[in-house]
């Protein structure tokens, strides 16, 4: 097996994985192994923050250092953009430590918000 690449969906992708539903623009990527998409994860502009979604296998929930290194890659976007980020918890016992571990504060009823100048 391959080392599991992170690289930026196309729109193509996207509408493919999300079978054209997906509506909004974004800016995505995809974790990659073999040819095989193991995820999708993005962020888009509502109002002044960016929201955060994702959608992963199995396999790939279970490979820390990937989502940490995708998690950076939209800290790093949201710093250029100078917006905070807001996601939802998953519905896994791990998700709220994840997301404290990464910075996020939680600010109610499961949403979490990082900011580059919160810490």
């Amino acid at each position: 097996m391959t080392r599991v690449e992170i690289k930026p969906a196309t729109k193509e992708v996207i509408d493919r994985y999300y079978d054209g539903k997906l509506t909004r623009t974004v800016r995505a990527f995809i974790a990659v192994q073999d040819e095989k998409i193991l995820g999708i994860a993005g962020v888009y502009v509502d109002q002044s923050r960016l929201v955060m979604f994702s959608d992963l296998s199995e396999e790939l929930k279970q490979n820390k250092r990937v989502i940490i290194r995708g998690m950076r890659m939209f800290k790093s976007i949201a710093r250029k953009k100078n917006l905070p980020i807001h996601a939802k918890a998953a519905q896994l016992p791990t998700a709220k430590g994840f997301l404290k571990h990464m910075g996020f504060i939680d600010i109610g009823q499961g949403l979490y918000e990082w900011h580059k100048h919160k810490r």
